[in-house]
Parts: C-alpha cells; sequence; structure tokens
C-alpha cells in the first residue's frame, strides 16, 4: 500500500525490482491512494492510484509493506500532520505484525531544527513498539 502514491513511483520501482530480482511468477497487489485525481492521468491506469483523502481512514489489514514518500511533509506543509498523525496511529492496531513502514520524507538542512522525522512521525511509531531506522542523506 503506498499512502500518497502520486504517479507511482514505489510501484515502478516493485515491478522493476521484480524484473530483475525475481522470478515473474511472483505476484504483488499494489494499492496506491492518493488525493489529487490528476495523478490517474499520468498513470493512465484504472488501477493506480485510487483517488482516495486518507484523512478518512485507513486500514492495513493483509499488508506487507506501507510506503509513505514525501506525504507527511506536504501534509505538513498545509498543517494537516497532527490530524493525519491520529488517523494513522488508530490505523497502526489493524497493521500486521511482519509489515513494514517504509517512510522517506525530506531531510532538514538547517540541523538546529528537526526534521519532520524526528519531531512527529518517529516519536509515534515508537511509542507502537515499531523499531525506527532513520537514514539521512545529504
Amino acid at each position: 500500500m503506498s499512502l500518497g502514491c502520486g504517479f507511482g513511483p514505489d510501484y515502478i520501482a516493485l515491478n522493476k525490482y521484480r524484473e530483475n530480482h525475481l522470478d515473474w511468477n511472483v505476484h504483488f497487489n499494489y494499492y496506491g491512494y492518493d488525493k489529487e485525481p490528476l495523478w490517474n492521468f499520468v498513470t493512465q491506469t484504472n488501477s493506480l492510484p485510487i483517488t482516495y483523502d486518507l484523512l478518512s481512514g485507513m486500514n492495513f489489514q493483509e499488508m506487507d509493506i506501507v510506503f509513505m514518500n514525501k506525504l507527511f511533509s506536504t501534509l505538513k506543509n498545509h498543517n494537516l500532520h497532527t490530524q493525519f498523525l491520529n488517523i494513522f496511529q488508530q490505523a497502526l492496531q489493524t497493521l500486521p505484525i511482519d509489515c513494514f513502514v517504509v517512510f522517506n520524507d525530506t531531510n532538514v538542512l538547517d540541523l538546529t531544527e528537526k526534521s519532520v522525522e524526528q519531531g512527529s512521525f518517529h516519536p509515534t511509531m515508537i511509542s507502537y513498539g515499531l523499531e525506527a531506522i532513520s537514514k539521512y542523506f545529504f
């Protein structure tokens, strides 16, 4: 599942990975959710992304990986990050034990300011007993 999937770069990457490293018999179901309906025209497919407002709620049952690429900083820029975190915390109750949450967002160049990961997102993950592994790239 990809939250705020945009044009589906993670879908493209998963297919590329399967093409180069896995048996073609490996299949996966991809669910891409984005509020912006214009992304449907970019992908030129009816199956992704699904136009959906994540602030309406989420359910992670039967998911193996949940992707969030630059979603949180976008929500923070629109002052929707706190509302999203509240809804996301509720959705974490449906997260399977062996599921991965891949959170990719912007770094902060001014090291005196906390990044969105350090300030809000990672503490939420840790409070649910999830392990937060951070990688920062400059």
